[in-house]
C-alpha cells in the first residue's frame, strides 16, 4: 500500500527589516521573516513518496531609483550579509522574494560615506 502524503505550505508574511545605519564598504545584516520555501517531492523509500519544504532560498536585490543594481539568488535561512559595495551618499532599498514570488522591502535608507573603498 502506497501512502501519499502532501504538506500544504503555511506561509507567514514575508517581512524584510530596514538597516538602522549602512556605510560604504561595511558589510550589513538584512534580517527578515516569513515566507515560503520551495516545494519538492522527496522519495526516501520506492514504495512512498512525500511532498515536503525545502530550507527557505531567496532571492533579495539593492536597488536604487528603483533599478536592480546588485542581485542574489539561492539565499538560505533568514540573513545575508552584504558588503555595502555602493557609493556613500546614495539612497537604495532592498527587495526581498521567496520561492512562491512574494516580495517584500525595505524602507529607502541612505549608505553613509567612509573613506573606506576597498569594496568599490
Amino acid at each position: 500500500m502506497t501512502v501519499v502524503a502532501h504538506a500544504a505550505a503555511v506561509a507567514t508574511p514575508l517581512i524584510i527589516n530596514t538597516p538602522i545605519a549602512a556605510t560604504q564598504c561595511i558589510p550589513i545584516d538584512f534580517t527578515w521573516t516569513g515566507g515560503v520555501g520551495e516545494s519538492t517531492d522527496i522519495q526516501p523509500l520506492p514504495e512512498s513518496t512525500t511532498h515536503a519544504r525545502n530550507p527557505q532560498r531567496l532571492s533579495l536585490c539593492i536597488l536604487e531609483g528603483g533599478n536592480v543594481v546588485q542581485s542574489f539568488r539561492g539565499i538560505p535561512g533568514e540573513t545575508f550579509k552584504w558588503a555595502a559595495n555602493v557609493t556613500g551618499g546614495v539612497s537604495v532599498d532592498v527587495q526581498l522574494k521567496d520561492s512562491a514570488g512574494a516580495a517584500a522591502f525595505t524602507a529607502p535608507f541612505e549608505i553613509l560615506a567612509s573613506s573606506n573603498t576597498g569594496c568599490l
